[in-house]
């Protein structure tokens, strides 16, 4: 795999590919909150990662690039115009095919309202569109907002991303 980074305004998104060229419009690989690009890579259908032209992204703010650099203030649009600044980096105009898990497919939907021309086709997987987070997510999202608690939770998120086998029975349903 090759792996490279595209700067965005609102930090740096890591890219996992193949690097092989092949026809027809490129997927677009989006990760969920705490995960990474190279889970898509191992989740992959064989018969994409084989005849498409693939890029798994990771968002900004996330491993491997976290950083405390994320503006205060996000905002769907800004949101839209990074991922948007990443494709351009990456596919020039050609419009591509996007599949989002959980809140990669919420950016996903970002660049379908205020970019849609970057757009072929969205696929989302658990995704949402709007909303507030509830119960334990709500309670670690307020933790992390503050002094200790955003640094206990940076702690854990970068213990449970650096082991994804640590977090599998948070995610069972």
């Amino acid at each position: 795999m090759i792996t490279y980074r595209i700067a965005t305004e609102l930090g740096p998104v890591r890219v996992v590919t193949d690097g092989i060229y092949r026809p027809g419009p490129p997927i677009i690989w989006l990760h969920g909150w705490t995960l990474s690009p190279w889970g898509w890579v191992a989740l992959m259908p064989s018969s994409m990662r084989t005849r498409r032209r693939w890029y798994a992204l990771s968002l900004p703010g996330h491993l491997p690039e976290a950083n405390d650099s994320l503006p205060p203030l996000l905002t769907t649009e800004r949101l839209a115009q990074a991922l948007a600044q990443a494709l351009q980096d990456l596919c020039g105009e050609t419009p591509v095919q996007v599949v989002g898990h959980s809140l990669g497919g919420f950016w996903g939907l970002c660049l379908a309202v205020h970019r849609p021309t970057c757009l072929e086709r969205l696929v989302l997987v658990s995704s949402f569109a709007r909303g507030r987070l509830s119960g334990a997510l709500a309670r670690v999202q307020r933790l992390a907002e503050h002094g200790v608690g955003r640094a206990l939770f940076r702690l854990g998120y970068r213990w449970l991303t650096a082991r994804p086998d640590a977090g599998a029975g948070c995610w069972s349903g």
